[in-house]
């Protein structure tokens, strides 16, 4: 259970490479994914991503899995202190926002300090959108997504339930 995880990466000839959500199958024909194409530096910071995962994952050791460049632009959550730098870095991030920000996630549920990162922004005039499943592989989680949404909605945000098969 524990070496299950929700990464999703291809790397193409160490040029190349996509991040975001894109599953494979028939059965994910209809869902609603985002991937993002990446080219420059970071992607040899990936690549040490993936072997990093492979190796603990795998318990083995990949051809030329010699360690990379260290890229402040991509980060990990293989430990505690790695995720909760980059939750204070995403907070810092939403914090800077100075004209919009518009987020998508198959499940929203933000932690209070994000929460009043994102009213502080409201306060400010941020134009807020975030873009939510109406119904999910978790039948109960839409409903728990939904309970931050009145305070955001009184201060401004826009939310917007995706209708299709997942987001």
């Amino acid at each position: 259970f524990q070496l299950r995880d929700h990464r999703k990466l291809a790397i193409f000839d160490s040029e190349v490479a996509l991040v975001g959500s894109a599953n494979i199958g028939m059965m994910f024909s209809k869902w609603r994914e985002t991937t993002v194409e990446l080219r420059g530096r970071g992607v040899a910071a990936l690549r040490q991503s993936f072997i990093r995962s492979w190796r603990f994952a795998g318990r083995e050791r990949l051809p030329n899995d010699e360690r990379g460049p260290k890229v402040p632009e991509i980060r990990n959550n293989f430990t505690r202190p790695e995720r909760r730098y980059g939750n204070r870095q995403f907070i810092a991030q939403v914090r800077a926002t100075q004209r919009r920000l518009w987020m998508t996630t198959a499940y929203f549920h933000p932690r209070p300090k994000l929460l009043l990162a994102l009213f502080f922004i409201l306060k400010q005039g941020i134009d807020l959108r975030i873009l939510v499943p109406r119904h999910s592989d978790i039948s109960w989680f839409p409903w728990l997504s939904r309970t931050a949404f009145a305070g955001l909605i009184a201060r401004g945000a826009r939310i917007y339930e995706y209708e299709g098969t997942m987001l």
